[in-house]
């Protein structure tokens, strides 16, 4: 039961800061926006602050809708199979997305920490802070994966959820 107040913990958490980067990034292209209209000037450096929160909004959002089972996942040859094999191959997919989230959760910390040195061309902002909400996203999975095969061992979670999904 922890693990299901962890995961909604993330889950709200990781809305609330796509929230406020969907909202720094509307700030940023309106304030733009209406300086080039108005003024006949554009700010300095706002496209890429809009261009980071957008990152983050992306990653953020898919993230939440990994958690949410939002994402697109077709099961027509799954559902051909007879039930066992079908729960059989319900945990066996669970147990993959674990394994294939932790790696892409350590191949992402590499690629963060290779772009601390690269930086932005006008505001110089190290493309880490870009790179960071890929870590994220996949800290995120890897922590709903983890839950999720635990759910599937123990049968607390079953594939006749999919099958009634379709």
């Amino acid at each position: 039961m922890k693990n299901h107040i962890i995961c909604k913990l993330l889950n709200r958490v990781t809305s609330f800061i796509g929230v406020i980067a969907l909202s720094m990034m509307i700030l940023c292209i309106s304030a733009n926006v209406f300086g080039r209209f108005l003024f006949n000037y554009s700010f300095r450096g706002v496209e890429e602050y809009g261009y980071l929160f957008f990152v983050w909004l992306v990653f953020l959002g898919t993230a939440v809708c990994y958690d949410e089972r939002q994402l697109i996942s077709i099961n027509v040859f799954v559902l051909m199979l007879p039930d066992k094999a079908q729960d059989l191959l319900f945990v066996l997919k669970r147990i993959f997305m674990l394994v294939a989230n932790v790696i892409l959760l350590v191949i992402s910390y590499q690629f963060m920490l290779g772009s601390m040195i690269k930086l932005t061309s006008l505001m110089r902002i190290p493309y880490m802070y870009h790179y960071i909400s890929i870590v994220v996203l996949f800290a995120v999975a890897t922590i709903v994966s983890f839950r999720d095969v635990i759910l599937a061992i123990t049968k607390k979670e079953s594939s006749d959820k999919e099958r009634h999904a379709e």
